[in-house]
């Protein structure tokens, strides 16, 4: 998908609605690096009615995209592992990331939960149900898992890219392992139900979370942590500067601090968020801390100062320039390429 002007890096936000799907490619020479981070919900009722978005596969059709050198699981919600099902199925993969791999394999999926469960545990129970047939499909097709658990700075992602991994706190690592165990295996109703209701507590601050350098411009994927993650890693000295950042948490009120604002210091904020939230989902208040950036949308949000107008696009994309800028185009909506 790159264009008619020289690009080494192109990173696309496509709409998946209220959700992350994020895709990288970065040329060198006459290669192409292709790696997806998460793939949105699969659920068809949440693209029915608004023609603007696109399911992470169907957009990865529209553009002829047939081979992923990198699958990045950032944690088991349902909004970032659901809509990778058909992807898993349909496309070549090279190698996987994510933060949880299960000691047994194959993978037992769970059994579904009865009506009375809370709506959230049932969703993740779902999504967990997706996590193990993503690794079974993946596992057939002999692609490269790798449990991402550990801090590893200046990985090499391609000859002239690197990737910091900043994994999800350790004890909460632990616990996500402990708790799936029992979500999984435990004939106790109410046992399984209990350990869901847990790990939805603490899921997000399990986020693989990437910083990506190439070029001398850096981007910054939050996955879903919230602010207080950031305390650590500051505490560490790990460098969080970024150029173009992907606010975490879909910009909810624990998604940001003036502290890791102010760390960070991009110049370019994405929110992966949906145009119909009604929980104060882009929040404002953390949006004001970022007075020197732009704020970006993936889908057709109404948020003045930020929109100007209301603008329906299957796809934000950041294209790096030959002057190490970047230039923000859309993608519109291209309902030709949907699934019926």
């Amino acid at each position: 998908m790159f264009y008619n002007y020289f690009i080494m890096l192109a990173i696309t936000f496509i709409n998946v609605g209220y959700g992350d799907s994020i895709l990288l490619e970065l040329a060198e020479g006459e290669d192409t690096f292709r790696m997806l981070v998460d793939g949105g919900v699969n659920d068809p009722a949440h693209f029915r009615g608004h023609p603007q978005r696109i399911s992470a596969y169907d957009f990865l059709c529209s553009q002829g995209i047939s081979h992923l050198d990198l699958l990045v699981i950032t944690h088991l919600h349902e909004d970032h592992v659901t809509g990778l099902l058909p992807i898993a199925e349909h496309l070549s993969i090279q190698e996987c990331w994510c933060n949880f791999l299960p000691e047994d394999s194959p993978f037992e999926s769970p059994l579904l939960l009865p009506t009375f469960a809370p709506e959230n545990t049932r969703k993740l129970n779902r999504s967990i149900q997706a996590f193990a047939q993503i690794l079974k499909t993946l596992q057939q097709k002999k692609t490269k898992l790798q449990e991402m658990s550990r801090f590893d700075l200046n990985r090499p992602l391609t000859a002239e890219t690197t990737v910091d991994i900043l994994p999800g706190l350790s004890h909460h690592l632990e616990q996500q392992r402990t708790l799936i165990s029992t979500a999984t295996s435990s004939s106790n109703t109410l046992e399984r139900i209990d350990a869901l209701i847990q790990l939805d507590a603490r899921i997000n601050l399990t986020s693989l979370v990437l910083r990506i350098r190439s070029q001398g411009t850096t981007v910054l994927l939050g996955g879903d942590v919230y602010a207080s993650y950031w305390d650590s890693i500051l505490a560490s000295g790990i460098d969080i500067s970024a150029d173009l950042l992907k606010l975490p948490h879909h910009g909810h009120g624990d998604s940001a601090s003036f502290s890791f604002v102010n760390a960070v210091r991009p110049s370019h904020v994405v929110v992966c968020v949906s145009n119909d939230r009604e929980d104060n989902c882009p929040n404002p208040d953390i949006l004001s801390l970022f007075t020197s950036s732009a704020v970006h949308f993936t889908d057709s949000v109404w948020l003045p100062p930020y929109t100007a107008v209301r603008e329906d696009r299957n796809a934000l994309v950041f294209t790096l320039t030959e002057e190490n800028t970047f230039r923000v185009t859309s993608i519109p909506q291209q309902a030709s390429f949907r699934r019926k």
